[in-house]
């Protein structure tokens, strides 16, 4: 019964074995013909045909088929063939990948072709031979080792070696710790940081701090705001190489511009196309359609949406980059109170630039400082309010790490980024921001937790990044021996058809993720396994960090990772185990062995501790397109109401380059092909705001002349100072102190182009990292 198959939980097998039928009455029916004498039809196809219409539509292929069809193998083929089709759409999140021999993709291909045959005959009466169904042989569909890899902790399997380890033991140790609180939580939405803020209004229309009910719906109706429509309408024209829908689907919560955030008001910049839509029109269309032979499903960051395909292409490794654009469409979608005309009215000025993405399409080749572009030589002139005095309320959009953005914007005081951040205290800098995770998943709660049944999983790529191929060489060990617990893989491995699903689905059921350090302190795996409920496993190297030796503390690389003003924050130190390593006393292949002792060591308790903080962190990070819960938007406004407010009158902006600061130092892996990135993880140039009475904490005496590029109209007071643009000498090459030099001198004139409009500098040599 069709109606049976789509309330089902999963129709992987029904389609699996309607599309096998329908290839071997195919193949049967073709060699009843060829016995006879007949000739193979050939293919015949209708322009008037839309095949969109077939494939949601059971009752055009019925009208087609005659009423013998049932003793006729070519039209048994047909129906078998139709209902497959009508049935897969209760099956595409379960059927790539699994152990059912078919593929989504195999099915669309074939009954494209045959309903294009069958349309374009001109009596039913006279059926034609189906055209040979196209897909694997009979080997290639064979799949072993799934049954017993990752089956969990529950299921027994003969084959598998008793658990001594005592892994199977804690898992259900910790269900039995939330089996209680699950019960108590049926019907009932889980608990999220975000109900301790008191900050918080209620959702209801009746709540006095929330937006009047007109205000409300403005924000839920698209291109109600001509800032959002001259951004996004590009993305309406499918004509120019994009499939659709490609619609923004982002909404605001209620409670987002309500309350302590009421306040805040937008000015926002109209800027040419090419600095937004255009550049999301190429990401859709020639960067996604045309890079891979079967382009990714999901958009670029608009909407909700759970990747289908196991390989998009660059596409699909530009999407964790994305958080510019998420930002962007639910800001636009807020109510048009949030807006003004009047700069005097402004909190903060927009600008609406999607670097990022920009620099992926105009410099992809080398990521890396945007491969020493510098676009906001061009987009000056459209800037008007922009100036040293109002730099600080000025919002840059970024979503990649601090090194990798241009130069004139690694030195604005406020852009959203991927950290880290360079400048001190939590009211100037760079606002760091979770990468938007669009799998639609619910939030983790005690009924999550209670149906954890494998021990650990990562998969992640090895390449010839530090930290990683030691730790997954040893991991694979272990699953080897206990494949029931383990989910270990490596990402670049040949052959693999794993998608987002399947990954994700494997991660929800784990109780540890052990997230190895990237090239930057910005790791996609560390948002996917906490909003998966996974506890992540990280290094803790000397400094506090996780990313290197000494590198970037925890509160200057993660986002809401400060306790301040701005409400909601995320504790990572309690909700990650932190295994300690130090390159200089011990090999990484001791801490790989180390690991997974180590989780075995701790304490349900602990344990359940974890997954409690790391429940209630969820909620922060990740991006709620549907608006109807406060989530990491709403914890970035809080973010810049706060920073608002520390930062009305600051006496002025502080310079520097981070490479030369000694308590921003960080040290190199040894890795050759990523020293650069290593070394210049905060960027080459950081401006921070400055209250007066910092300034004076920090410098007793007057700025002198040689340290200030802009002053005030009186000159009584320096608007933007420099520091540490140069480096010591001591201990450096020759060619050390000569690039030190060099760089000095571009960075002070590169600020004196930014704030006073002076020509821009020519780059130094090193700058032009496309032909390093």
């Amino acid at each position: 019964d069709l109606f049976l198959l789509q309330k089902g939980p999963c129709a992987a097998g029904v389609v699996t074995a309607l599309s096998i039928c329908a290839a071997s009455y195919s193949h049967l029916a073709r060699a009843d013909a060829e016995a006879i004498g007949g000739r193979h039809l050939e293919e015949r196809t209708s322009n008037e045909f839309i095949s969109s219409r077939a494939m949601v539509d059971p009752e055009d292929w019925r009208q087609r088929l005659p009423m013998d069809c049932l003793v006729r193998k070519g039209c048994i083929a047909f129906l078998h063939c139709s209902l497959a089709v009508y049935a897969i759409g209760g099956c595409a999140h379960c059927l790539p990948g699994s152990t059912w021999p078919v593929e989504v993709d195999e099915i669309y291909s074939n009954v494209n072709k045959w309903t294009n045959q069958l349309l374009a005959s001109n009596s039913p009466a006279v059926l034609p031979l189906p055209l040979p169904w196209v897909g694997p042989g009979p080997r290639e569909r064979i799949r072993t080792g799934l049954p017993v890899e990752a089956i969990g902790a529950y299921v027994p399997h003969p084959a598998l070696p008793r658990d001594v380890a005592g892994m199977t033991e804690k898992i259900v140790q910790l269900g039995k710790l939330w089996h209680q609180e699950a019960l108590s939580q049926l019907g009932s939405s889980p608990k999220s940081a975000w109900d301790e803020q008191s900050q918080l209004p209620s959702a209801s229309p009746s709540s006095p701090s929330s937006p009047s009910s007109s205000s409300s719906s403005s924000s839920s109706v698209l291109f109600s705001f001509e800032a959002l429509k001259s951004v996004f309408t590009p993305l309406l024209s499918p004509w120019r190489g994009m499939r659709g829908p490609l619609a923004v689907r982002a909404k605001v919560h209620p409670g987002d511009f309500a309350g302590p955030r009421a306040g805040l008001k937008f000015f926002v910049y109209s800027l040419p196309s090419v600095a937004h839509g255009d550049v999301l029109v190429k990401m859709h269309g020639p960067e996604r359609e045309m890079a891979v032979p079967m382009p990714a499903t999901c958009d670029f960051g608009l909407s909700k949406c759970t990747e289908l395909r196991p390989d998009g292409g660059s596409f699909a490794g530009y999407r964790p980059y994305a958080g510019e654009v998420a930002f962007l469409a639910k800001l636009l979608s807020a109510p048009k109170e949030v807006f003004v005309d009047d700069p005097n009215e402004a909190t903060y000025f927009l600008v609406p630039f999607l670097s990022s993405t920009w620099c992926f399409l105009s410099a992809s080749s080398c990521w890396v400082r945007c491969g020493g572009a510098k676009p906001l030589k061009s987009l000056m002139p459209f800037l008007r309010f922009y100036n040293a005095s109002t730099a600080h309320r000025h919002i840059f959009l970024g979503s990649d790490s601090t090194g990798d953005f241009p130069v004139d914007l690694q030195m604005q005081p406020t852009i959203l980024s991927y950290g880290p951040r360079a400048c001190d205290g939590d009211g100037s800098g760079h606002i760091i921001m979770p990468a938007p995770v669009t799998d639609d998943l619910p939030l983790p709660s005690a009924a999550e937790y209670l149906y954890k049944d494998l021990f650990l999983f990562t998969a992640d790529g090895v390449g010839d990044r530090p930290f990683r191929k030691e730790a997954i060489e040893e991991l694979q060990r272990w699953q080897k021996q206990w494949p029931n617990l383990f989910v270990v893989a490596r990402r670049e491995a040949a052959g693999s058809k794993r998608t987002a699903i399947d990954w994700m689905h494997e991660m929800r059921r784990a109780v540890f993720c052990p997230v190895l350090p990237g090239d930057n302190t910005f790791r996609m795996r560390l948002f996917h396994a906490m909003l998966a409920g996974c506890i992540p496993v990280v290094i803790q190297f000397p400094g506090g960090g996780w990313y290197r030796d000494e590198g970037p503390s925890v509160e200057r690389s993660m986002p809401f990772a400060v306790k301040s003003r701005s409400g909601a924050w995320v504790d990572w130190h309690r909700l990650a185990v932190e295994l300690p390593h130090n390159p200089r006393e011990e090999t990484f292949d001791a801490w790989a062995k180390r690991l997974v002792p180590s989780l075995l060591a701790l304490r349900s308790k602990s344990i359940q501790s974890r997954q409690r903080v790391l429940a209630e962190a969820a909620a922060i990070l990740g991006w709620d397109f549907s608006g109807t819960r406060p989530d990491a938007f709403t914890a970035l406004l809080d973010e810049l109401r706060v920073r608002a407010e520390l930062n009305e009158a600051p006496a002025g902006l502080h310079c520097f380059n981070p490479q030369y600061r000694e308590d921003l130092r960080c040290r190199v892996s040894g890795q050759p092909s990523i020293a650069r990135e290593e070394s210049e993880i905060h960027g080459v140039l950081t401006c921070c705001t400055e209250s007066a009475s910092d300034r004076a904490k920090k410098l007793p005496a007057a700025v002198a002349d040689s340290d200030c590029v802009v002053w005030d109209g009186q000159k009584k007071n320096c608007v933007v100072r420099t520091s540490h643009l140069k480096s010591k000498d001591q201990g450096a090459t020759s060619y050390e102190r000569e690039l030190s030099v060099r760089r000095k001198q571009h960075n002070v004139n590169l600020l004196k182009a930014v704030f006073l409009g002076e020509a821009y500098p020519e780059a130094v040599p090193e700058d032009d990292i496309c032909k390093r």
